[in-house]
């Protein structure tokens, strides 16, 4: 499912691209989109790194990807992004735990790209503190990226698909 509606997408975006191209020039394109190349470029776009020069510069893949997982919290889970260094340090003032911040494996980018397992359990320590809700504030009131992970019935209740009328009423005519 996730295949068919993301190659849609694609091709959504390339007979734009065509329609654009004849209206500046009056030619038509061939629009073609096989699946498995549209999903292999999607997937490989954040992992080709430096693994695509002669000599490689660094190993195919995205060190910070491979060891990502949503955070538990007390009742739930957090999906959350912390890639600036700036980001780092804010989470542990707001975590309670500036002492983080002078950790040598987590200060810096490349530090934590090293030690990115333990990076990620030690804020996963932090997130199981609180609730998903007093995360969601504490990460907004810091600007910092989170959400929370859904399930389907929580996805109907959430505040601000309500507030943007995502979900409508509508009187069935039968």
């Amino acid at each position: 499912m996730f295949a068919d509606r993301a190659c849609g997408l694609f091709l959504v975006q390339a007979v734009l691209a065509a329609l654009l191209y004849r209206e500046r020039t009056g030619q038509g394109q061939a629009v073609e989109l096989p699946m498995f190349e549209t999903l292999a470029g999607f997937v490989l776009s954040e992992h080709m790194w430096g693994g695509t020069f002669s000599p490689p510069l660094a190993r195919m893949g995205m060190v910070r990807t491979f060891e990502r997982r949503p955070a538990q919290t007390k009742d739930g889970y957090l999906c959350y992004t912390l890639t600036s260094d700036e980001q780092v340090a804010r989470f542990w003032d707001v975590a309670g735990r500036p002492d983080r911040k002078a950790d040598e494996r987590f200060a810096k980018r490349g530090n934590r790209n090293k030690n990115i397992g333990e990076f990620y359990r030690c804020v996963a320590d932090e997130l199981a503190k609180r609730t998903t809700g007093e995360w969601i504030a504490v990460f907004e009131s810091a600007d910092l990226p989170a959400t929370p992970i859904h399930t389907l019935e929580s996805l109907m209740d959430d505040p601000h698909l309500r507030a943007v009328g995502f979900f409508q009423e509508v009187e069935h005519p039968t």
